[in-house]
């Protein structure tokens, strides 16, 4: 596409319809969830809803949460959790929906640890991503 007019929020198709820029930060680093946006973007989805859908790679949900209510992004992809703790701590964003009804996030361990229910973890120490969905829900 090629930068529609004077007007810096908007962009021309190929074919000369005005399009909407958009962005989307994403959670993380693009992954398998993110494809429907790739695959909306490679068969002009998007675009034949008068969008122009620039998808950006993030660095947590948490961080994704603080850059759509910084205004630096139109839209974020971010975890339920963290953006709960968002709003919790004041910050100014509105969940539109949600994609995944069951979080894929998961604790692993050794059978010899006897870990069998979230109880159990109970005193131990589990190894994450500060900011992550998984530490946001602990």
């Amino acid at each position: 596409t090629a930068c529609g007019g004077n007007d810096a929020s908007t962009t021309t198709s190929d074919s000369g319809k005005k399009l909407d820029r958009v962005t989307l930060t994403l959670n993380w680093y693009p992954y398998g969830e993110h494809a429907p946006f790739y695959y909306g973007k490679q068969q002009k989805i998007f675009e034949k809803h008068g969008i122009d859908l620039d998808v950006r790679a993030g660095q947590g949900s948490q961080k994704t949460v603080q850059a759509t209510a910084a205004g630096q992004t139109d839209f974020g992809w971010a975890d339920t959790p963290a953006l709960l703790a968002g709003v919790d701590q004041g910050v100014k964003v509105k969940s539109l929906g949600v994609f995944l009804q069951t979080t894929p996030a998961s604790v692993q361990s050794f059978d010899a640890k006897g870990i069998a229910a979230p109880a159990d973890l109970k005193g131990r120490t589990i190894a994450g991503t500060a900011g992550d969905a998984l530490s946001k829900t602990f």
